[in-house]
């Protein structure tokens, strides 16, 4: 599940407030708090990052066995041990790999290699648009890409644009930018399974791609403006 991360994609400003490029933002405070329904699978998927709710999860059995049987709640309430070894087993068994020798056997090294560079194209194209759109012509900016690092459930990827020199880093991207990154970066070709599996055998979880504007040329900038003002038809291009 992606989040674009923006102003107006998160509630909660304080994520977007960025010292340095690239910034970790899951895991730190309240995390990026999507501007999305309750409904929405992606609210949900942000929530797990919090501990309350994967306690919760753990301790779900307990709650079941107060329901079924109220007689045994002072057992209960007395099996605190039991409560610690089943939310450190749902922590570091079910939703985390925490052995390194088991993380680096994820995947292959050369596959990571690949996963990256074609990431790394990717993100090009799009900082290529991004820069053409808005006229820049000199500075740094970068696509950077944070995933959580809980194995077992559906990828948790936040995305967003930062630009170095600036007061607020993150850059304000369109609805339209938002989409042709949402559906750009990631296909059946490389998917945010696929980047998990890297971002947990190398203990990587945020992966920055820079783009220095000098760089682009007169023909890139161009075509990228011509991209970006074409409505979107389907899922996302082949790398450049």
């Amino acid at each position: 599940m992606i989040l674009v991360m923006c102003a107006e994609t998160v509630r909660n400003k304080m994520a977007l407030e960025v010292v340095q490029i690239p910034k970790k933002v899951i895991g730190r405070g309240f995390g990026p708090r999507p501007r999305v329904p309750v409904t929405d699978a992606l609210f949900w998927r942000a929530a797990l990052e919090h501990q309350m709710p994967r306690y919760a999860f753990a301790l779900l059995p307990f709650l079941l066995i107060l329901w079924a049987r109220p007689d045994l709640a002072l057992f209960v309430s007395q099996a605190p041990i039991a409560m610690f070894i089943a939310i450190h087993i749902v922590e570091v068994r079910v939703l985390s790999v925490a052995d390194p020798d088991k993380r680096k056997a994820l995947i292959d090294p050369a596959r990571a290699d690949q996963i990256l560079d074609t990431l790394g194209h990717r993100a090009q194209r799009e900082l290529t648009r991004v820069a053409a759109a808005r006229q820049m012509r000199e500075g740094q900016i970068h696509l950077v890409v944070e995933q959580s690092e809980l194995y077992r459930v559906p990828p948790f990827t936040v995305v967003s644009v930062q630009e170095q020199g600036t007061p607020n880093l993150i850059v304000d991207l369109t609805p339209k930018e938002r989409a042709r990154i949402a559906e750009s970066l990631f296909d059946e070709a490389v998917s945010e399974d696929d980047l998990l599996l890297v971002s947990l055998s190398r203990q990587t979880p945020v992966h920055d791609f820079p783009l220095d504007v000098r760089t682009i040329s007169a023909h890139a900038r161009l075509a990228a403006m011509k991209t970006a003002q074409a409505p979107i038809l389907d899922g996302a291009a082949a790398p450049a």
